[in-house]
């Protein structure tokens, strides 16, 4: 049985919700001899978890060894440990998402979604003194993931995709992001058409709010997000950074989610932007988020926590140094 390394890598790599029972066979040579009478044969994985022999569902004669293990908070997956590093680094809302919402990415289904996303919340709350946002479409996976204890819900749809979030919502006190969006990866790249894309992003979040309103959310819980790469092509992107302050008109605060997105890496290298690299793309982030901070935001979405915490230091130590 020394030779299931190779199974420990794969086992590692999944997503397992909590006491999740994951079963595995290790195949031996013929002529190994197994030895079970001081008792049944323990695995070790590389984890740190053991797996228990299944003396029932073994089949010695052929070569079969049958184990299990059963998936505890403290190893729910490799995620845990990235949240760990952005809370140190001085995120102060971990933003938690188990669907894509890429251009032309798949929607997942609502299990894998949830089975992706709820250890997590449960581990994070348990663990650290942040507050976490559920970053989903799904009704279901909203009301889960408050339960589990998330403060804020993160719907990039606004609504749209499933109108049930909203009584979802409204059922709890967390707060609501509600994003700009006309539709979902596979086709919100064909949805551009705008003759203002400042003033129809405006008036459109306007109609979705108040139709979470009228489902029972207040205002003092909406945050709205302008929808930067959702249904808008490049220069439309870069048209509604620079006209932000057409979005205080409605009198919400502002979350703001640029990091990492094409009309970024566009902006760097206009003929071949898919070759932009994660690392330049964090630089422009930054500087971009520096720029934002003339606005009155609530909130920044990044992916690289330190890169964005030094660029606010910096315009706060300009700031201060302008004020004296």
């Amino acid at each position: 049985v020394e030779d299931a390394g190779s199974e420990n890598d794969v086992l590692n790599d999944g997503y397992y919700g909590t006491d999740t029972v994951v079963a595995f066979d290790i195949q031996f040579d013929e002529a190994l001899l197994v030895d079970t009478s001081a008792g049944e044969p323990v695995l070790s994985l590389s984890n740190g978890q053991t797996a228990t022999y299944i003396a029932e569902r073994s089949d010695l004669a052929n070569g079969i060894m049958r184990f299990e293990y059963r998936v505890a908070e403290e190893h729910i997956n490799k995620d845990y440990l990235r949240v760990l590093g952005m809370a140190e680094q001085g995120a102060q809302i971990i933003d938690i998402g188990g669907e894509s919402t890429r251009p032309g990415s798949m929607r997942v289904s609502l299990d894998e979604e949830q089975e992706r996303v709820l250890p997590v919340i449960r581990a994070i709350k348990d663990e650290l003194k942040v507050k976490v946002s559920i970053d989903t479409m799904n009704a279901d996976t909203a009301a889960k993931a408050i339960a589990a204890g998330a403060d804020i819900v993160n719907d990039v749809s606004g609504g749209l995709a499933d109108p049930q979030i909203f009584a979802a919502v409204a059922e709890s006190d967390c707060n609501y992001v509600l994003g700009h969006w006309r539709g979902h990866s596979d086709i919100m790249d064909s949805l551009t058409t705008y003759s203002d894309v400042a003033r129809e992003v405006v008036a459109e979040l306007a109609e979705q709010v108040s139709m979470a309103v009228a489902a029972g959310i207040t205002r003092e819980r909406i945050v709205v997000d302008p929808g930067l790469g959702f249904a808008k092509d490049m220069k439309q992107n870069w048209d509604l950074v620079a006209r932000l302050d057409e979005l205080e008109n409605l009198e919400l605060p502002i979350l703001v989610g640029a990091s990492r997105k094409r009309f970024i890496a566009h902006a760097l290298d206009s003929k071949n932007p898919q070759s932009v690299d994660t690392g330049r793309r964090d630089v422009a982030t930054a500087v971009l988020t520096a720029l934002l901070l003339q606005r009155k935001l609530w909130g920044i979405r990044v992916h690289n926590v330190s890169n964005t915490v030094d660029a606010i230091s910096v315009v706060a130590a300009l700031k201060e140094a302008q004020e004296q």
